[in-house]
């Protein structure tokens, strides 16, 4: 299992709701900022490469983690 999936599950574990909730809730937090149309927040989602067309929890979350400089 890999790290995010662990994440997800101790997420689900602590909130007590399944790991398919935490995603869809990650999934439509991530969307809402995603289809913000402010010039500034948009070129901000720009900078995350994405797998595919429309950024998934996985893809902010690694980039969010590779830009945490300790």
């Amino acid at each position: 299992m890999n790290q995010f999936k662990k994440i997800l599950k101790k997420i689900a574990k602590k909130e007590g709701i399944r790991v398919e909730d935490v995603y869809r809730e990650m999934q439509t937090a991530i969307d809402a900022g995603y289809y913000n149309p402010d010039p500034s927040i948009q070129a901000a989602w720009e900078k995350i490469p994405l797998a595919c067309g429309k950024p998934k929890p996985e893809d902010v979350i690694a980039y969010c983690v590779k830009q945490i400089k300790i």
